[in-house]
């Protein structure tokens, strides 16, 4: 999953991900590198709920 992660990530979504763990920018893209359940988790929650936004979105249209 992760790699299907990293094709998904999008600008600021790491900005996003520092906000949620109360850390610096550097340290949240870090954090995910590694591994960290934590960050793993944040960037998972973020791309599914900007997809469930967009198509939310698009059916309203």
């Amino acid at each position: 999953m992760k790699s299907e992660q990293k094709m998904k990530i999008k600008y600021g979504d790491f900005v996003l991900l520092a906000d949620l763990l109360g850390t610096t920018t550097d340290n949240a893209r870090m954090r995910y590198r590694r591994g960290k359940e934590d960050a793993v988790n944040g960037i998972r929650a973020i791309i599914e709920n900007r997809e469930k936004l967009q198509k939310r979105f698009k059916n309203q249209s």
